[in-house]
């Protein structure tokens, strides 16, 4: 991913994609966000529909921010 035409192709392919709510991608990092519901789709069929527009992807795993426990 080196310009924005890489985002926009990356936009345009997965905006479709069922569960997928939101994409974000940064071109300096070379990484794309993508925040979908997790009923609907999977990261595995999200990594798999970046290979239908030749693109390789892997997940990459954030560490959650603790909740809050409720008294």
């Amino acid at each position: 991913m080196h310009c924005s035409g890489y985002e926009e192709k990356i936009k345009g392919n997965l905006r479709f994609e069922k569960g997928v709510k939101q994409i974000e991608c940064n071109i300096d990092e070379q990484r794309v966000t993508i925040t979908f519901d997790a009923d609907k789709t999977s990261p595995e069929k999200i990594i798999q529909s970046f290979g239908k527009f030749g693109y390789k992807a892997t997940e990459v795993k954030t560490e959650e921010q603790p909740t809050e426990k409720k008294k």
